[in-house]
């Protein structure tokens, strides 16, 4: 073979190598970028984990607070009933003292406002 043919082989395996390089660089390229983008959707979901998990917490504070006030509302409304019970039972007794837990239950409005 001549120069000129082992120059043209030459530069044709350069050629092949330099594509082979550059495909392989193309692949790490793009292993690298879907390994920044797994990175950054495995970020993202955690955040939005933390964020749920912050959400969750907060409610089930807000249904234990809920949870105490339907308490004292029951606590309330039983203390009602009962004095309701009493007051009727007072009023059957003595149909006078009826018309004094009106006037008392008034004042104390009067006084309370």
């Amino acid at each position: 073979k001549d120069v000129t043919e082992v120059s043209s082989t030459q530069a044709e395996l350069e050629v092949k190598a330099l594509e082979c390089e550059a495909k392989r660089a193309r692949r790490d390229i793009e292993d690298m970028r879907q390994q920044v983008s797994k990175r950054a959707t495995t970020e993202t979901l955690a955040a939005a984990l933390r964020a749920v998990r912050e959400e969750n917490l907060e409610l089930r504070a807000r249904q234990r607070a809920a949870a105490e006030t339907l308490t004292g509302l029951r606590r309330v409304a039983e203390s009602l009933a009962e004095s309701a019970w009493t007051d009727r039972r007072l009023a059957s007794a003595a149909p006078g003292l009826a018309k004094q837990l009106a006037e008392a239950r008034r004042h104390l409005l009067e006084v309370g406002a």
